[in-house]
């Protein structure tokens, strides 16, 4: 029986986090298709629309430049040639809404021009939204893919493999718990947003940020099958603590160490200290990185550690 080493869980996760953002670019790029369409169609509506305006315009000019021209006397012909009140007036009134018509027509083109640059705009905003968009998942694709290889270098360098001895059921914290720090986690087990820029966004271990040089230890008797340099988790220390008489497997990893004060092989007891931590590899500051393994899998350390009061933003 064995665990599957550290790298080959965390490469695998994200490989997926590769994929799925490779899927939101891909929707990224068919809502910026589909926006660059709409702003093509609308610049199609806005040339239909200036070309409208002029043509109308020009009707009205025309229009209103014949009945300048013919003054007083255009009336007065109106006047003279209709055989009654009734019908001057309804000429007269048939020229004014003549020109109201056009007016009203070349205020409400006028106003269709607007909307549609109203349009045009929002739509540019959308634009550039989503451009921002993009480029963010395209920073995170590098961010995730350089991951992935670090993590797939961890990996190979490790080639972890667990489950000899006896598991005893007799365990303690990593970090002694006279040590302020002990308890307070500063990044949990499972989702975050990744650090910096350069952490996993699926974490499969808890941070305890513990200054630099602090000792980490050996929360049961087992034997040491790392010890060493292992790419994105720099210095790292892997215990085998065996397997218990249930058949449960137990194990546990420690990354980003200053210092390894282990050999591979090597038998270690119960609180014998194994590394002092640091921020080695893929780090942004001095912290401790633990792994607890259960049936190879990484599982939330804190869950079996119920008696132990754990703070910091990464408890829930």
């Amino acid at each position: 029986m064995g665990f599957a080493g550290s790298g080959k869980v965390h490469a695998a996760d994200t490989k997926e986090q590769m994929l799925s953002v490779q899927a939101q670019m891909q929707k990224t790029d068919q809502q910026m298709a589909e926006v660059q369409q709409q702003m093509t169609d609308l610049d199609n509506q806005l040339k239909q629309n200036k070309q409208q305006y002029k043509t109308q315009l020009k009707q009205f000019k025309a229009r209103a430049r014949a009945m300048y021209m013919m003054g007083n006397t255009g009336y007065l012909e109106i006047l003279f040639t209709s055989d009654d009140l009734s019908q001057m007036l309804s000429r007269m009134d048939s020229m004014r809404a003549v020109l109201k018509s056009d007016q009203d027509l070349i205020q409400n083109i006028a106003n269709q021009k607007n909307q549609i640059q109203a349009t045009k705009d929002q739509m540019k905003k959308t634009e550039d939204q989503l451009a921002q968009i993009k480029k963010a998942q395209e920073e995170q694709y590098k961010k995730l893919a350089s991951e992935y290889n670090a993590e797939n270098s961890a990996a190979n360098s490790m080639n972890l493999h667990f489950g000899s001895g006896t598991w005893t059921n007799d365990y303690i914290w990593p970090i002694d718990l006279n040590n302020p720090n002990a308890l307070n986690i500063s990044s949990g087990f499972g989702g975050r947003a990744s650090p910096g820029g350069i952490g996993s966004i699926n974490h499969k271990g808890v941070d305890v940020p513990v200054s630099n040089g602090t000792p980490v230890m050996a929360i049961a008797d087992g034997t040491v099958v790392y010890a060493g340099e292992a790419s994105g988790y720099g210095n790292y220390v892997a215990i085998d603590y065996g397997t218990g008489s249930d058949g449960t497997t137990y194990g546990s990893g420690y990354g980003h160490l200053s210092s390894v004060q282990v050999q591979v092989g090597q038998h270690v007891t119960k609180g014998q200290v194994v590394a002092l931590s640091g921020s080695t590899g893929h780090s942004t500051g001095p912290h401790l990185h633990y792994d607890f393994y259960v049936n190879n899998s990484q599982v939330d350390a804190r869950t079996y550690y119920p008696t132990l009061n754990f703070t910091g933003k990464g408890r829930n």
